[in-house]
């Protein structure tokens, strides 16, 4: 039984790996997007996106900066 119990936590640790390394794919090309179509500097972008959601986080009580 606890060889099965382990088996499921790993699965669900690896996708959830593959889902943020999505994610981070995901956010780093819409960032890098915004910013050649606007001709801002790329870490100016992703630092306002930062902000953004902190500032959301803050408002949906989900905390804040956890860096």
């Amino acid at each position: 039984m606890e060889d099965k119990v382990l088996l499921a936590v790993r699965s669900a640790a690896r996708i959830t790996r593959n889902w943020r390394k999505k994610q981070i794919a995901v956010l780093g090309g819409s960032i890098l997007l915004v910013a050649k179509q606007t001709g801002a500097d790329p870490m100016a972008v992703l630092h306002d996106v930062m902000e953004w959601l902190d500032d959301w986080l803050e408002e949906n009580g989900k905390g804040g900066d956890k860096r």
